[in-house]
């Protein structure tokens, strides 16, 4: 018979150890064995006073097919304890204890050891058990040594391996009651001979699993010398009829609550409740299984497989941390391959030369491999001719060794980034991310507004700077300007002169003189009349310019109104409210109001000042003009020069009041200049006022994930840590800067490269505070020094000589161009990193990159409750990495979702205290089993030998395959042993 009957591993079952057959209180044994067999309980504990015989009777009825039933033994003690409910009285309470036996040894054993037992008797009389008669009454009034007792037991080679200790605790014979001031050391004692509690109160329970509100973990850890106990519950049964399994409430009827163990029904499963006392049991009417059944594969099953696996054999899983183990080359690799297939979540990266598939598919072309989940659902797949890559994590996550290599690329990079941004996403509360449908959009939409604003000021400052240069050259005009108006004055002046002397020399010529005035008025008033047209001009062009902003705000209001409208019906605006969003110019007729104003001065509509009236007049003018000079009668030559003094004189008082319309705006541009100086210099504060925010935001959005990491951590542990930081761009600000110096030119930067001018900027960063939370006018004021700093760096040598800007920049640079990177927002920024152990994401090693990986999965992407299946996660880890930083992650994630690793490690398959044991073999030749590939399951409490097995992998248990082929087994066990303080093996 194999030894492997309980494939799918440790699993719940109701256990009930405490049940008393009719040898205690005198019923009907085939009463009671009718109940025994149809009773919920899987295991039962045969526990009656100071024998076995009821055990004996018990288990020699054939009727009995489908329960299994540990021998066990209740005692009472004799010692005399002070009651804490009643110190003066000075009674003595009666405590009571349990020794639960293998029920695989010899029951001559036990009862050799029984018999020898010294017990105490009709008030203190002292006598071995075997002699003393066997009736109910005196087995009551009988009592033992506790310690003794289990000394004797620690002493006897038949049965010293072969016991645990129950001690109850707030049940009936309980040590609850023991006066924890007088007798505290004595009932310390009591406990630490013990394995097991006898308890079912939650602050019992968790007080023994140093879990208490009341007591630190460190006072409760020494009380209990650094061991965390398991508490169990049975149904302390006297009647022949009472539904076993179930617990009793305080009226000692019968309830829907059980005591559940998770291990195979033996007692090597019995123990390990000493080793993972918190995993291992539980008290309450359902077990902590997993809810969605479709996220637990049951079974998968692999037929016409050319010889390559035992055909239509179901290969059962267990709904915890399943652990795949085998030498190299036997197929490990090969269950979680086919399971992927099958579920169409197969992936393989590079070559995939660690894929079982990718190296075997050919000769399992035709191959049936089938999924069963525990809903009923099956997955199909064949092995066709050609590996097909399938689904990305379609209904399991499939991490391939190669996964790991991926990651370490570029592509890998992204890849790791978008698995972290996915577990945020999952922590966003719903409320918050109802509308999106991935991190990516939410983050977008969350920095939509702090983007665009960064955006806007950057612009806003761009348009400051060219308004900036164009104001200041106005302003470097204004000397030249002056001179010129100057010059002209005196021309002007000149021209005077000499009309004057022309008028003087026709003193005689009265008439001439007269004409000549006349002529000189009418060159005046035409100079002015054709400046009058030319401004009526230009206002009809500005009209027309402001026609087309018009026209263009209105398109551009209309795009805007549009998007708007679509916005408010996402947010439940009602089409009556949508409909009267508008954009409206006011006054509303204003094109109508400018289309008169353009009428009017084109001489359409009214009389006075329209371009046709003073064209008429113009021409009116001219004609004087042209007959004043037909009645002049000087000589020829000086009627020329008159015209040419007229004309110039025309000329030079235009170009006059063009002069002085431009020193008069340069004027008032020296007045602008300093406001436009001081907006862009709060501008630029204002862009990192919004780094601040942004930073703000950024907090809020990835805050999930900064507090899973702080959760993830173990006290005084920091594996991972999350940090947004502002950042400034020296080296990329100085390349840029150097590119518009002139290094031949006198100045600082005289023969340098670009580094010195990063230098310079390193030496000035200090004025930029960016890591406060806030922005305080302290920091505007450095921000402002930083500016001022930076430029005197192009205004003054090391030596203190002068410069201007422009002297020290190439020739087809301006000072536009130097504003705009000296003011360029472009080099301040925020960025966000996740360190791993003190490094950064993209610079771990590989090994500990999947590390990182695997604790994003295992614990952070706890929303995540599909099957993970891993290959060897322990890869580039040394052992010790892995049982300090690993295994607590593989034990949280079992609770919430189905594990399944293949490995070599140990410490990840015996003190993450794997549900279930898969371990495979390889035999090409088909010399030592049935199939190629071969795999037997169980628990790791399965232990045994069978030398006569003719498959060599059922000639022992999983213990003992652990042990011979993963190195360091056989410690891991030890070390798993010895975590509280004492061995049961």
């Amino acid at each position: 018979m194999s030894g492997f009957k309980y494939l799918r591993g440790s699993e719940w079952r109701k256990w009930d150890l405490h049940v008393h057959t009719p040898y205690s209180y005198g019923g009907n044994y085939k009463k009671f064995v009718t109940n025994l067999e149809k009773s919920s309980a899987d295991v039962v504990g045969i526990n009656d006073y100071c024998s076995i015989s009821g055990y004996e009777k018990i288990l020699n009825d054939d009727s009995i097919k489908n329960k299994v039933l540990f021998p066990c033994i209740e005692f009472r003690m004799n010692n005399i304890i002070l009651d804490k409910n009643d110190l003066r009285a000075k009674k003595g309470i009666m405590i009571n204890f349990h020794i639960i036996f293998n029920n695989q040894i010899e029951l001559s054993f036990i009862r050799t050891w029984l018999n020898a037992l010294k017990c105490f008797y009709e008030g203190g009389k002292t006598e071995s058990l075997g002699n003393i008669k066997d009736s109910s009454d005196k087995r009551l009034k009988l009592s033992f040594d506790y310690l003794k007792v289990i000394k004797s037991l620690e002493e006897d080679n038949n049965l010293k391996d072969h016991f645990l200790v129950w001690l109850p605790y707030d049940e009936y014979g309980g040590i609850d009651n023991i006066d924890p001031i007088n007798d505290k050391y004595f009932k310390l004692g009591l406990i630490d001979k013990a394995h097991i509690i006898g308890s079912s109160n939650k602050k019992q329970i968790d007080f023994f699993l140093w879990k208490s509100d009341k007591h630190l973990e460190a006072q409760i850890k020494s009380w209990l010398n650094n061991r965390k106990i398991p508490c169990i519950k049975g149904s302390d049964s006297h009647k022949d009829d009472y539904p076993f399994g179930k617990l009793k409430d305080e009226n000692s009827n019968p309830i829907n609550k059980y005591c559940w163990i998770k291990a195979d029904p033996t007692f090597e499963g019995l123990k390990q409740i000493i080793y993972e006392p918190e995993e291992r049991v539980y008290i309450g009417e359902e077990p902590p299984r997993k809810l969605d059944r479709s996220k637990i594969i049951k079974s998968f099953t692999v037929s016409d497989s050319n010889g390559w696996f035992v055909d239509d054999n179901p290969v059962l899983l267990n709904e915890g941390l399943i652990s795949v183990i085998g030498g190299k080359g036997t197929g490990k690799t090969a269950v979680l391959d086919l399971i992927a297939y099958a579920t169409k979540s197969y992936r393989i990266y590079k070559e995939g030369e660690k894929s079982f598939l990718k190296k075997a598919f050919k000769e399992l072309a035709g191959t049936k491999i089938m999924v069963e989940w525990r809903d009923g659902i099956v997955d199909k797949e064949d092995v066709g001719d050609k590996l097909e890559m399938l689904q990305k994590d379609s209904k399991i996550r499939f991490i391939p060794q190669d996964f790991v290599d991926q990651l370490c690329s570029e592509i890998g990079k992204r890849e790791l980034e978008e698995q972290i941004e996915n577990v945020i996403f999952q922590k966003i509360p719903p409320e918050n991310k109802a509308d999106f449908t991935d991190f990516k959009s939410y983050k977008e939409t969350q920095l939509k507004v702090m983007n665009d604003k960064k955006s806007r000021i950057a612009k806003q400052i761009e348009e400051i700077n060219s308004k900036i240069y164009g104001h200041r050259k106005l302003i470097d005009a204004k000397d030249s300007k002056n001179e010129e108006t100057k010059k002209i004055e005196d021309a002007i002046k000149g021209l005077d002169r000499e009309m004057k002397k022309i008028l003087d020399a026709l003193e005689d010529f009265e008439d001439q003189k007269q004409i000549l005035d006349k002529l000189n008025s009418f060159t005046e008033q035409k100079s002015k009349l054709e400046k009058t047209i030319s401004e009526l001009k230009t206002k009809i062009l500005k009209i027309e310019e402001m026609e087309n902003e018009i026209s263009v705000f209105l398109e551009d209001s209309k795009t805007f109104t549009d998007r708007l409208k679509i916005d408010l019906q996402t947010i439940g605006i009602t089409e009556k409210d949508i409909e009267k969003i508008k954009v409206v110019l006011y006054p509303e007729d204003l094109q109508q109001i400018l289309d008169s104003r353009k009428k009017e001065i084109e001489g359409e509509e009214r009389e006075g000042g329209k371009i046709g009236e003073k064209k008429v007049e113009l021409d009116k003018l001219n004609k004087k003009i042209g007959e004043l000079n037909s009645k002049i009668k000087i000589e020829k030559s000086k009627q020329d020069k008159i015209k040419e003094i007229h004309k110039s004189l025309s000329d030079l008082k235009k170009k006059k009041d063009s002069l002085n319309s431009d020193i008069k705006k340069i004027e008032e541009t020296e007045k602008k200049l300093p406001d436009l100086l001081s907006n862009r210099e709060n501008l630029f504060i204002n862009y990192f006022k919004s780094i601040f925010e942004e930073k703000e935001i950024l907090k809020g959005i990835y805050s999930p994930l900064e507090n899973i990491l702080k959760e993830s951590a173990e006290e005084n542990e920091k594996l991972f840590d999350f940090s947004i930081q502002s950042n400034f761009d020296i080296e990329t600000k100085a390349r840029e800067g150097d590119k518009l110096i002139d290094h031949s030119n006198k100045g600082r930067f005289l023969r340098n490269e670009w580094k010195a001018l990063k230098v310079e900027l390193e030496n000035l960063k200090f004025y930029l505070n960016l890591e406060n939370k806030h922005l305080s006018l302290k920091d505007e004021t450095l921000i402002t020094n930083f500016l001022g700093n930076v430029e005197n760096l192009f205004l003054q040598d090391n030596k203190g000589e002068q410069y201007t800007i422009i002297s020290q920049l190439r020739e087809e640079y301006t000072e536009q161009d130097f504003d705009n990177w000296h003011y360029s927002t472009k080099y301040y920024n925020i960025s966000y990193s996740i360190e791993f152990n003190g490094i950064e994401l993209d610079n771990l090693s590989p090994g500990l990159k999947g590390v990182a990986l695997l604790i994003l999965f295992l614990k952070l992407d706890e929303e995540d409750r599909r099957p993970i299946l891993i290959d060897q996660p322990e890869e580039n880890l040394d052992n010790r990495s892995v049982y300090r930083t690993l295994m607590r992650y593989f034990r949280d994630a079992k609770k919430r979702r189905q594990v399944i690793i293949v490995t070599h490690n140990p410490n990840l398959v015996v003190n993450t205290d794997s549900e279930q044991v898969i371990v495979a073999d390889f035999d090409r030749g088909l010399k030592k089993q049935n199939s190629r590939i071969c795999y037997v399951s169980g628990a790791l409490e399965n232990t045994f030998k069978n030398d006569s097995a003719s498959i060599v992998l059922e000639k022992q248990g999983i213990r003992e395959h652990v042990c011979e082929i993963l190195e360091g087994g056989k410690e891991a066990f030890e070390k798993r042993e010895r975590k509280y303080g004492f061995k049961v093996s």
